[in-house]
């Protein structure tokens, strides 16, 4: 006889915790005073650094 198979166990799916990143306290960021957040970082960069944009 063959050994009984055990059943499947269901797992709930991964919980995605890198997508969501909550914003860094002042303290705890090289960034300094800003809060910084990982999913505006790029645009936030861009829009922030004196030497890109000149008109303005």
């Amino acid at each position: 006889m063959a050994p009984r198979q055990r059943p499947k166990v269901l797992r709930p799916a991964r919980r995605r915790t890198w997508a969501i990143r909550p914003v860094a306290r002042p303290h705890s960021t090289p960034k300094g005073e800003k809060g910084y957040d990982r999913r505006r970082a790029r645009r936030r960069i861009r829009d922030e650094s004196p030497d890109e944009n000149q008109n303005g």
